[in-house]
């Protein structure tokens, strides 16, 4: 176990229980295809590591607490734009958490 003081950043799709039950599995799949095609490329810009996903959310760090928040703000921009553009059913809204604190290092993973 290593001990490091990094910036987490937990998102996940508003609604997204309640979206799925009246959604088909295709639909699902492209939702969650479509988020992570928004998400992935603007983490990577800002520094971010993908820990991990589970379902429609998103386990991330940071070295530098200002790129997680940057890249917050940059993604709720773009998803700003996307909905702009998109009908009403295929729209995301993310929520984003962000904290910064020692964390463990266990494998791949964080706690």
């Amino acid at each position: 176990m290593t001990a490091q003081t990094l910036t987490i950043v937990f998102t996940d799709i508003k609604d997204f229980t309640a979206r799925t039950s009246r959604s088909s599995r295709a639909e699902v799949v492209a939702l969650l295809q479509r988020h992570e095609e928004l998400l992935r490329p603007i983490v990577l810009a800002h520094g971010g590591t993908v820990v991990k996903t589970i379902g429609d959310a998103f386990l991330l760090t940071f070295h530098s607490p200002t790129n997680a928040v940057l890249c917050g703000l940059r993604l709720q921009a773009r998803l700003r734009q996307y909905n702009r553009e998109a009908p009403a059913e295929e729209q995301i809204h993310v929520r984003i958490a962000i904290n910064t604190g020692e964390v463990e290092l266990i494998g791949d993973d964080v706690y």
